[in-house]
């Protein structure tokens, strides 16, 4: 009887293989191509058998590792030296110390995954932010309809592909959600709030 496909991958030489594959980065899909099995096989082998799972989990993990330090260098920001070779009468090495500033969109990707219920708004709030913000405007109370004011002039001081988003987000949305709204309440008598 011939040998299994599996059990190639359990011999040291194949799970060193596999771990390997996944530290490289290589999707399941990808593995199980490698292996010359569906991925569904794969999965199995991983449930059925333990050394396999620990093969490709130790190699993710190294990888997840390493992107960790990497997202947190570029959120902190960094100091690196540059080496370069000047090319003239005489060849000489120069070394320069550079700073690569921190990078907001990493520091924001980092602290959004590891303290999301900080840093995450529902989706929700954007809109409830809306509603607060006509509630004061409509206030007939003078200081909520003065922080009513400070806010529409603190969104006129952005630059304009900002206050475009903003608008585009904010009023184009509402009136899209205000038509929809009305067509349901046509069409069915509901009342959609």
């Amino acid at each position: 009887m011939g040998e299994r496909k599996y059990e190639r991958w359990l011999t040291p030489e194949g799970l060193l293989l596999l771990e390997g594959w996944a530290r490289d980065g290589l999707s399941y899909e990808q593995i199980a191509h490698n292996c010359g099995c569906n991925v569904r096989t794969l999965w199995k082998w991983r449930a059925r058998y333990p050394a396999l799972a620990e093969a490709l989990r130790k190699g993710r993990e190294v990888v997840d590792y390493a992107v960790e330090n990497a997202m947190l260098k570029r959120a902190l920001g960094y100091q690196y030296t540059e080496t370069r070779t000047e090319t003239g009468a005489d060849e000489k090495v120069v070394q320069t110390e550079k700073h690569m500033p921190p990078n907001v969109n990493a520091a924001a990707f980092w602290l959004r995954n590891r303290k999301p219920e900080v840093w995450n708004k529902p989706k929700d709030t954007a809109a409830e932010d809306l509603k607060q913000f006509r509630k004061l405007e409509g206030s007939s109370d003078q200081k909520e309809r003065q922080k009513a004011a400070v806010i529409k002039a603190a969104l006129q001081m952005l630059p304009e592909r900002e206050r475009e988003i903003l608008r585009e987000f904010f009023i184009d949305r509402e009136k899209r959600y205000a038509g929809h709204r009305a067509r349901l309440m046509a069409k069915y008598g509901l009342c959609v709030s």
